[in-house]
């Protein structure tokens, strides 16, 4: 990762041509091979002024929706927040709304670029193959409307990486949700600078969706009198809607077809001995993000049943356990 974007920001300021980074730095061994080798060029830090564009707009659109929604969020909060836990509230649905609409606005965008590409699987709406995800690579065409999807979803998860440093260092789930931020910046990178851009616009487009709908649901919880069986049919459609793309889909297209790929090898053996690692670090990131998302289906299922025996109280039992266990080590 440090060669990576050493790299990178050398051919930024000193104006190198593309080059290997054998040619830059001939010393390199072992693990490092991927970086080595890199024949099919690697991508500038130029590539990501998008990336910060689309950072700036995200903070933007988070202080409009502040500004202009504060009082008409906190007037329909339930009663059971008061005084400064309601503030907290407040703040938390707040980012909801802005959460479902850059969301709402990714997924559109995703699918409108990707529905007719021969990567899209049948099980995502399109006519293509997962298999495709890889067809050509790395001397298939440049993908400029993939690569510019991809710069601007990075600025967001830069936003949720800093948004987590700087302002939820306190929060009980603070190292949880910084190790899947972490991974998730470097899974991007990772994979744009290797060419990778179907795998990246892919996992993008999976996760997008189910985030929409459980922002809602965790907002339609907190306002008063709100409908119990809708509620629960919200509750509901974000348990199939993570279950189906974040497993279903997930898995067996984006990390199988990459497995698949990394033990058939490539049909230039001379240059798969030098990159197969960078493949399979790859693999073993998109495996961690799988496992984090069945630890978080796992919970989001546990409040639709608690939602049942409770006849309709539906609570956020992730936070419930998470704060309960924070609890019990401070008291220890």
């Amino acid at each position: 990762i440090y060669l990576t974007l050493y790299i990178s920001i050398q051919e930024y300021f000193f104006f190198f041509k593309q080059k290997t980074a054998y040619e830059m730095l001939r010393s390199l061994v072992g693990s490092e091979m991927c970086i080595r080798d890199r024949y099919m060029g690697y991508a500038p830090v130029t590539d990501f002024w998008l990336s910060f564009l689309s950072l700036f707009l995200i903070i933007t659109l988070r202080i409009c929706i502040k500004k202009y929604f504060f009082k008409p969020v906190y007037g329909i909060l339930a009663d059971k927040f008061q005084d400064a836990n309601r503030v907290k509230e407040t703040q938390k649905m707040l980012k909801w709304i802005g959460d479902v609409v850059y969301y709402s606005l990714s997924t559109a965008t995703g699918f409108f670029l990707m529905k007719n590409s021969d990567f899209m699987p049948y099980s995502l709406t399109g006519n293509g193959q997962c298999k495709n995800i890889f067809a050509e690579h790395p001397f298939g065409p440049d993908e400029p409307y993939l690569r510019t999807f991809i710069t601007l979803q990075f600025g967001s998860h830069l936003y949720s990486f800093f948004d987590q440093v700087i302002n939820k260092r306190k929060d009980f789930k603070f190292w949880e949700m910084l190790l899947h931020h972490i991974l998730a910046c470097q899974l991007i990178y990772f994979s744009y600078s290797f060419k990778y851009y179907k795998v990246a616009a892919l996992v993008l487009l999976v996760h997008d969706p189910g985030d929409v709908i459980l922002c809602i649901t965790r907002f339609y919880n907190n306002i008063r009198n709100h409908n119990v069986l809708l509620l629960f049919a919200f509750l509901i459609m974000s348990v199939f809607v993570w279950t189906y793309t974040r497993v279903y889909v997930y898995i067996p297209c984006i990390i199988k077809t990459s497995w698949e790929y990394y033990q058939a090898g490539y049909e230039h053996q001379e240059i798969w001995s030098s990159v197969a690692n960078c493949v399979l670090f790859m693999v073993v990131m998109l495996g961690l993000l799988a496992v984090m998302h069945i630890y978080w289906i796992s919970f989001l299922i546990k409040a639709a049943v608690t939602g049942v025996i409770g006849k309709g109280k539906i609570k956020n039992s992730y936070d419930e356990v998470k704060a309960n266990q924070n609890q019990i080590n401070k008291d220890k």
